[in-house]
């Protein structure tokens, strides 16, 4: 028996409706199940006329202090995402415009971003250095919507907790830029210490066993100082000091390996950070040892331990340690 031929025009009709089907289907089925991705955001300051004291970016006009402002996009690991167009000298940044009030930028990235991201910013002026910072955090995920501008709230200067220039926490804040007076040149001046984003790895010795350098110090600003005492009496042995020195993050090459006191600060940082959970701080760290390069002996070394203290019930501390294989976290101060 044969089947009854289908009209033409209402065959392409047919044709036509099914593949407006197939595409409207196929959008709902992206749309419900596949992660939402974003390549281009658009940021504006925020905390407007809240102080006559200069404290946000917002209040002070641009005329005034501030040069340059500009804004970088960090991942979950403390990356930074490559933008479209970036700035010659800071990598991944992009610089915002003044209008109106306020700063603003669109960030165009190199590939759309996925999960977690932090945009940083920081202002600047060539006389005065940095003035002015902030960051907010969003997740891009199928719920989120890209739509409208992104606000960052700003304050004065940087403050512990901090995001710094190389992607990782602020965890020390001396209150003045000066010199350490172990500093081969003492026109360097500093304020700050930051961390870096992660861990260099676990398979590094401290220097050699059974040498004392006899010449290590303990204070804050003597993680320099320590690290290339280290270096220039093991020049040809890959340690952890070694390690540090070579190590860079998002642009940034100036790390060390702290001392005693600067990773006592550490401590103090994430076990504020995670009051609650120690297992939080495995979101930083790994509960092992962390070398310092301040030594002890000819044997032994300070270390941070991450790992919750049976009897003492701290979450990390400092304790003695050979200077066999441990963690390293470099650390830089600006």
């Amino acid at each position: 028996m044969k089947r009854k031929a289908v009209p033409t025009l209402k065959l392409m009709a047919l044709l036509i409706l099914t593949v407006q089907l197939s595409l409207c289907i196929a959008c709902d089925t992206q749309n419900s199940f596949v992660e939402v991705q974003n390549d281009t955001f658009a940021l504006v300051t925020g905390f407007k006329d809240q102080s006559t004291t200069r404290t946000t970016i917002n209040d002070d006009p641009k005329d005034s202090l501030v040069e340059h402002v500009y804004v970088k996009v960090f991942n979950d690991s403390g990356n930074y995402l490559q933008v479209q167009e970036p700035i010659v000298g800071i990598p991944g940044a992009t610089e915002m415009t003044y209008s109106d009030g306020k700063w603003s930028a669109t960030v165009k990235l190199s590939s759309p971003a996925s999960g977690k991201i932090t945009f940083v910013i920081w202002a600047e002026s060539s006389t005065l250095g940095h003035l002015y910072s902030g960051s907010t955090q969003i997740t891009i995920d199928p719920a989120y919507q890209n739509t409208g501008a992104i606000v960052i709230p700003t304050k004065s200067g940087y403050s512990v907790g901090d995001i710094g220039p190389a992607g990782g926490y602020i965890f020390y804040d001396k209150g003045a830029y000066t010199p350490y007076y172990y500093d081969y040149y003492p026109s360097e001046k500093w304020r700050y210490l930051e961390a870096s984003p992660k861990d260099i790895s676990n398979n590094f010795s401290w220097g050699a066993v059974g040498d004392y350098l006899a010449n290590t110090v303990s204070d804050i600003g003597g993680g320099v100082h320590n690290t290339d005492v280290i270096v220039l009496k093991y020049p040809y042995s890959y340690h952890a000091a070694h390690a540090c020195k070579d190590f860079e993050a998002n642009g940034f090459d100036d790390f060390f390996l702290p001392s005693e006191e600067e990773m006592n600060k550490l401590i103090l940082f994430y076990t504020s950070k995670y009051p609650e959970n120690p297992l939080g701080l495995q979101r930083n760290f790994g509960t092992a040892n962390y070398h310092t390069s301040t030594e002890i002996s000819s044997g032994t070394n300070w270390v941070g331990l991450f790992r919750e203290n049976s009897e003492t019930k701290e979450m990390a501390y400092l304790t003695e340690h050979n200077k066999s294989s441990a963690y390293i976290r470099p650390v830089r101060r600006f």
